[in-house]
């Protein structure tokens, strides 16, 4: 095995000599003048090697440092509680409907609230896909097990009906109101009274907004919003909610106290 020669540092070959000439020196003035210097070459040798290490800790690091650092001292964020919560009680529902039905989506009718769940109350879906059922509810019991009823509502099927030379699809605003408008209803008119508001209105598309200033802000939108020929039953079944209802040229509003 070649053995690799070690490199001699000068300025040790140079105290050393210096020491020599000191051993060598007769004592006197030359003796001394000698030492001292000795003494200033080695405040030399300490001053440069503190500079030298200086400078090479101020160097820049490398690349595959910075990223290291940022690798092993990087914490991924964690998803709360709740967010893990909904997402295996979603997988649970998505396994239920498409063991029945390979093809099935849903979605839910309003942004459910956990405690509703925990409470064991039934919390309402959309589902597609799914033959004759375009409605289910879920439950959860106190043991954690998670069941389905599927519902078909007809007056929410795609029927129509022929009235003045219109061709307009056939609602019943009642099975329309408990499935789809309450639920979003309520949750639109607590966001908004909290903030001062006293009323909004609904287009004939199903649009919901409020009136700011001269313009139309959308606060969420109904899915098959019945046309104007039911708001005179639609207005009956708000008043039954402690809502204000009148029609306009173009809206419904309500408004609430």
């Amino acid at each position: 095995m070649k053995k690799t020669k070690r490199k001699r540092n000068p300025f040790g070959i140079l105290i050393a000599v210096l020491g020599f000439a000191i051993l060598l020196t007769p004592v006197g003035s030359n003796r001394l003048v000698v030492t001292i210097i000795l003494l200033v070459g080695i405040g030399v040798i300490l001053l440069a090697a503190l500079l030298h290490t200086r400078e090479i800790s101020l160097l820049p690091k490398p690349k595959w440092f910075s990223m290291k650092v940022r690798k092993y001292h990087g914490q991924p964020q964690r998803p709360d509680v709740e967010t893990l919560l909904w997402r295996q009680i979603n997988f649970q529902i998505t396994n239920k409907l498409q063991s029945a039905y390979p093809g099935a989506t849903w979605d839910y009718l309003v942004s459910p609230q956990v405690d509703c769940l925990l409470d064991c109350q039934p919390i309402r879906i959309r589902i597609n896909q799914t033959g004759d059922y375009n409605f289910a509810e879920v439950h959860m019991n106190q043991y954690g097990n998670l069941s389905l009823v599927m519902m078909t509502i007809d007056a929410l099927m795609p029927r129509h009906r022929q009235e003045d030379g219109k061709t307009e699809p056939q609602v019943d605003p009642e099975s329309w109101y408990s499935l789809i408008g309450k639920p979003l209803l309520t949750e639109v008119i607590g966001e908004l009274q909290a903030r001062g508001h006293q009323k909004l209105f609904i287009n004939e598309q199903g649009d919901i907004f409020i009136q700011n200033n001269d313009a139309q802000e959308i606060k969420g939108s109904f899915e098959q919003f019945p046309p104007r020929s039911y708001w005179p039953a639609l207005t009956d079944i708000f008043l039954r909610d402690e809502l204000a209802a009148s029609e306009t040229d173009q809206a419904l509003e309500l408004s609430w106290m």
